[in-house]
């Protein structure tokens, strides 16, 4: 009697051990690094981040890179929703700080300015900018990780905005490094208050 009370106990247990769903990519390779691609995404136009997800849905990542506007530093807490059934593919979500810096004295030795303003070689100009994006991320099984978003940054600060503040641009006017011959100066884009952004991601996760 003792046995069969335990066999009626063991069932529902076994049961539920076989039909439970297996573990998203997030909870067995929690760890990522990945290299980034963008157009004024948070890293730049070239960057790299490293990403751990505290619990399936939930990630923080830190990402540095080069941008127009400078280096970039970007702090992100990210959140991932499993799509249907799939234990690798997920809608994501992303908020939080970035930081672009730029100066004669970090490596930059064309900082465009007007020609009534002097900048000095140990002039440091940064914006810093507060970011939200969406997107999508695929976690494979043996760790690849690939994901894309789209975002805005909105400006919160910055001292840089003014370099070229009143210089005409275009073709048909003289040619200077706030006018250069083909993109525009990196100022230029702190002069936004919202900027949009695009970007790509590609990495193994462990």
């Amino acid at each position: 009697m003792k046995s069969l009370v335990l066999a009626l106990l063991t069932v529902p247990a076994l049961a539920q051990t076989a039909t439970a769903a297996p573990p998203r990519t997030t909870e067995t390779r929690p760890w990522a690094i990945v290299i980034e691609h963008g157009f004024g995404a948070t890293t730049g136009l070239m960057g790299g981040a490293l990403s751990y997800q505290a619990t399936p849905e939930l990630a923080a990542s830190v990402g540095f890179g080069f941008g127009a506007t400078g280096w970039q530093l970007a702090l992100l807490g990210r959140w991932s929703h499993g799509i249907g059934r799939s234990l690798s593919h997920a809608w994501v979500v992303g908020f939080g700080p970035s930081l672009a810096f730029r100066g004669e004295s970090l490596g930059q030795w064309n900082i465009e300015h007007r020609d009534d303003l002097v900048v000095a070689p140990d002039d440091v100009f940064y914006t810093v900018w507060l970011n939200a994006e969406v997107g999508w991320e695929y976690r494979a099984q043996w760790g690849g990780v690939f994901r894309t978003v789209l975002g805005a940054g909105l400006r919160l600060a910055d001292n840089q905005r003014h370099l070229c503040a009143g210089v005409p641009t275009g073709g048909n006017q003289p040619e200077s490094s706030c006018n250069p011959p083909h993109f525009g100066p990196g100022s230029i884009y702190t002069r936004v208050l919202v900027l949009p952004y695009f970007g790509l991601a590609y990495g193994y996760a462990f």
